[in-house]
């Protein structure tokens, strides 16, 4: 795929699909409704997530998003527990950029993201989902979770939308140095979504 095939995807494009999109994949997840067409939008490419639990809500974080299994199901099995993803909505909290302020593409894009998290808990036990937050404290093995969930989002479709979030950190004003800074050292950089989407 060349760059001028890249994929954008628009408000106006799935307005008139919101219900439809609601009855697919809509069941069992808790949306903000300022959110709810982007983040079905994303669910879409994720089918057999249809009947996970999946809860969006705001908190003041260090990061955009953030996607965690909820700590009361973790004897659950995979299948039945809640996941829960916390969105950054505090613009003043420059550690990470509020949803709100990014493009519609690129809240696709970071949203596909988080949901890839959940393909990697989906084989998890609390044992290793214990483990893996344990090791996430160590650099190298989050350089390696967050890519590796970075190739998850690719390969679920959403390539161009996670590449248009990273391009549009990394140049915002809204982002603090520092927080730019943990994109880069964690996560692809636009070159490597570029060459990984063209790729797939």
């Amino acid at each position: 795929m060349s760059n001028l095939e890249r994929m954008e995807l628009f408000p106006y494009d799935f307005s008139d699909h919101i219900e439809e999109l609601e009855l697919n994949f809509g069941t069992n997840k808790k949306i903000p409704p300022e959110i709810k067409l982007q983040t079905l939008i994303a669910l879409s490419y994720y089918p057999k997530y249809k009947n996970l639990k999946i809860q969006f809500s705001y908190k003041k974080i260090n990061s955009t998003m953030v996607c965690l299994p909820d700590w009361r199901d973790f004897f659950k099995k995979a299948e039945n527990r809640k996941y829960k993803i916390h969105i950054n909505n505090h613009p003043e909290n420059q550690m990470g950029v509020a949803f709100e302020q990014i493009p519609f593409n690129a809240q696709i894009g970071v949203i596909g993201h988080e949901l890839a998290h959940i393909e990697d808990y989906l084989h998890k036990n609390i044992f290793s989902l214990l483990l893996t937050a344990f090791l996430y404290l160590t650099p190298n093995f989050r350089s390696k979770y967050e890519k590796k969930t970075d190739l998850l989002t690719i390969n679920h479709g959403l390539g161009w939308q996670l590449y248009d979030f990273t391009y549009f950190v990394l140049n915002s004003n809204y982002a603090a140095e520092s927080y730019k800074k943990t994109i880069q050292k964690y996560y692809y950089n636009t070159d490597d979504l570029f060459e990984l989407i063209n790729r797939s």
